[in-house]
This record gives C-alpha cells, sequence and structure tokens, in this order.
C-alpha cells in the first residue's frame, strides 16, 4: 500500500501593496499535522479622502485539515486577530468598496499578514455589530451568534429588551429567546458572554413593557447594539 503525504508549503506572512480590485495573497501554510495558529491582518487604506471612509480592506481566511476546509471573510479594522487549529491557513486580502458605487480605481492599500504558530492569550473576538433605533425590529435574517448586546432606554420608566430568534418581529405573548431589563436613561443595558448565544433562524428584537412574555411598547424609544460572532 503506498502511503500519501502532505507536501510542505510554507509562507508565514507577508507585506504588499494592492491597487483598485487587485486581490492579493498574503500566507499560505501547508503542514502535515494540524496546530494552533493566530492569523494577523493589518491594513493602511490609501486614496483621495473623499473616498477613504468608503473604503474598507476585506481579508479572506481559509483554513482546514485533510480534504476539508473552510472560508470566511473579516473586515480589517485596525489589526485583524484571529486564532485557529488547522494543517492548512490561507490568507489572501481585498478592497471593497461601500457604497458599491465608490470607485476604486484610485484606491490602494498596504496589507501585512503574519500566520504566527501558536496562541496569544487574547480574549478579543472578530464581531460585526447591528445598531437599531425604536421599538422593535429585526437585526439579522440570517443564523447569527450573539456574543455582546448593549445599548440604552431614553423613556422614564422600566422596560424589557427580548431578542427573538425570528426572521420577523413575534407577536405578543411569545416568550424571548433572550432578554435583559432596560432601565430609564442615563443607566444602560449590556451583556457579554463568555460562549455565543446561537440564533438559528434569524435575530429579531422589541422592547417589552413586561418582563417574562412580549408586550409590545410601539411607543418606546431605545437604542440598541448587538455584536454577531463572525
Amino acid at each position: 500500500m503506498s502511503s500519501l503525504r502532505r507536501d510542505h508549503m510554507v509562507n508565514f506572512g507577508d507585506r504588499v501593496r494592492v491597487r483598485g480590485d487587485e486581490q492579493a495573497s498574503l500566507a499560505w501554510v501547508r503542514l502535515e499535522e494540524s496546530h494552533p495558529f493566530t492569523v494577523y491582518v493589518t491594513a493602511r487604506i490609501d486614496g483621495p479622502p473623499a473616498l477613504v471612509d468608503n473604503v474598507m480592506a476585506i481579508a479572506t481566511i481559509e483554513w482546514g485539515h485533510g480534504g476539508a476546509s473552510v472560508t470566511q471573510e473579516y473586515p480589517i479594522i485596525r489589526r485583524l486577530r484571529v486564532p485557529l487549529a488547522a494543517s492548512m491557513v490561507r490568507v489572501s486580502a481585498r478592497l471593497v468598496a461601500d457604497p458599491p458605487a465608490t470607485p476604486l480605481a484610485d484606491m490602494s492599500a498596504e496589507l501585512a499578514a503574519v500566520v504566527a504558530p501558536g496562541v496569544d492569550g487574547g480574549r478579543d473576538r472578530n464581531t460585526r455589530w447591528a445598531r437599531q433605533h425604536g421599538s422593535a425590529g429585526v437585526l439579522s435574517s440570517e443564523p447569527q451568534r450573539v456574543v455582546a448586546l448593549d445599548g440604552y432606554n431614553a423613556l422614564a420608566t422600566p422596560r424589557w429588551i427580548m431578542l427573538f430568534d425570528a426572521r420577523a418581529v413575534p407577536p405578543d405573548g411569545t416568550l424571548p429567546d433572550l432578554a435583559r431589563p432596560a432601565p430609564p436613561y442615563p443607566n444602560v443595558f449590556e451583556l457579554g458572554a463568555d460562549d455565543a448565544r446561537p440564533f438559528h433562524a434569524g435575530v429579531s428584537w422589541a422592547v417589552s413593557s413586561t418582563p417574562v412574555l412580549l408586550t409590545r411598547d410601539a411607543a418606546a424609544d431605545v437604542r440598541i447594539d448587538v455584536g454577531f460572532l463572525l
């Protein structure tokens, strides 16, 4: 029987400049055995000052072991940090515009990536934040893991913030999947979870005047910020 051996392909990082809609390969590590790694990526975007705020650098990280791998995209805000364990890690990056009509031809970025063996002990998470204001709404129509929740209640009376595993705000009498008291301003409500809370369908929210089941308060005035795990 012939034995299978994984080829060694090791590039633990690079620093390159991309222009326009180019995509740069920054690192590719491929080993025989799976190991813990921490991926760091930074980006410095250059271009016309009026356009810089509309352009973001996105890192694409693929990692896996054997014949299987997964791919995830991360916005690079100051320094991106992604801990993982794998035998193969591939990192690339590109520029994206928001709104999409923003021209990229005059934009460039200096990108740098390091795939560092081992873990650094940091506890910061890579998150995407959704923000809304009012009495109810839909934060995501896709499955998410909620890692943080905070905001404030502008009313003079206490209310309850309720999150639901649903793509639409449910009717009164629904039991929430996550709830927190919302005291009157200037007090704030917040939640920081060591374990991300899974929402399988989507994430909707509403302000309730009662603590256990939803009783919609359509006149509520609440600011809510929810962090989703990337």
